[in-house]
């Protein structure tokens, strides 16, 4: 994960009449750059004056994961890529607001992360030790993020199950776009097919085992918060209008609505996650919280760049390509590029 730091900045879009339109462009620069620069960038070829106001630049640490965080938690207000629509001022100062609010929260976590990245780095010594409250604490806020997660992602399979049923029955809400990815050796076809010339080219490599793993768990009559829980109501109900492919157009709003939520709980998991590591250090085990195994081992690895050098043929044959279908809600609105 990278947490450079960084600035993120609110395009504003000039009309003819010389007045800002309600179309605002939210991107990033990472340090040194500086949002000045990547203004002249957007400018270039755009035939519509752009400018960013005073004070709408907020500089960050982990800017790539708080340009994310705004761009899911105001979905509802994307027209396209990175342009979003604001009906007034008064709604971009507030999301301004809420920038530099993540800005605080993000200086926090970028701290965390790092530590837990340095102890990702170090073999756990085997000791298991007790839980203190502030343990306890972390682990709770832990186990509420991970369910607020699972639950936005069956609400997430549910919706792209109604996109895909409408897409296909011609229903105006989406597109389907193949995706074809970088041509792969087919590893495992080959070494069945050619197990003798397979073997020659195993070669015993270093790797670094880690594994992280959260035990306590959300019970049932715990609940998650009565605003997450009115939240998935409201988009349940929603996901409960459409009833069927003619009612496809209503897709959009509980869509927007599960990625803000998800963004909520995303954020919340990470920073969990974080700060339960650091609280795990070099222990193998936190009693009744969480396990964290770390060493260094060795495992049997492919070696495709020799493989392709002496057997080029036979790379070629078992060459393949993924071609992924991906069905994509229709921007709303007027989109920008």
């Amino acid at each position: 994960m990278s947490y450079e730091a960084g600035e993120i900045y609110f395009v504003r879009e000039v009309s003819e009449g010389e007045q800002l339109s309600p179309f605002v462009k939210i991107g990033l620069v990472k340090s040194p750059r500086v949002s000045a620069t990547r203004l002249s960038e957007h400018q270039t070829g755009n035939p519509r004056r752009l400018l960013i106001p005073e004070g709408h630049i907020v500089a960050t640490d982990a800017v790539s994961l708080v340009e994310a965080q705004l761009h899911r938690r105001y979905a509802s207000n994307r027209v396209g890529g990175e342009w979003f629509s604001f009906e007034s001022d008064k709604q971009l100062l507030q999301v301004i607001s809420d920038t530099r609010a993540l800005a605080i929260d993000a200086e926090k976590l970028a701290f965390v992360f790092v530590q837990a990245d340095n102890f990702q780095k170090s073999a756990s010594n085997g000791e298991t030790v007790k839980a203190t409250d502030s343990d306890l604490e972390i682990a709770t806020r832990l186990a509420d993020a991970t369910a607020k997660m699972a639950f936005c992602k069956k609400i997430e399979s549910d919706i792209n199950e109604k996109l895909k049923e409408a897409v296909r029955e011609g229903e105006d809400v989406g597109t389907v776009q193949n995706r074809t990815y970088k041509p792969k050796f087919d590893e495992a076809a080959f070494a069945d097919k050619h197990p003798e010339v397979y073997s020659k080219y195993l070669e015993l490599e270093p790797f670094w085992y880690s594994r992280f793993l959260s035990n306590k768990k959300v019970e049932a009559s715990e609940g998650l918060g009565a605003e997450f829980e009115l939240a998935i109501t409201e988009i349940q109900s929603l996901m409960s209008a459409i009833g069927g492919t003619s009612d496809a157009y209503k897709i959009s709003e509980p869509t927007m609505l599960v990625t803000q939520l998800k963004a909520l709980a995303d954020w919340d998991l990470k920073y969990a996650t974080a700060q339960m590591k650091v609280a795990c250090g070099v222990n193998e085990a936190i009693e009744g919280v969480c396990s964290w195994k770390r060493y260094q081992d060795s495992k049997q690895e492919f070696d495709l760049k020799k493989f392709t050098g002496e057997h080029p043929d036979f790379y070629m044959e078992y060459l393949t390509d993924a071609v992924t279908k991906e069905y994509v809600l229709r921007p709303r609105g007027n989109a920008r590029t």
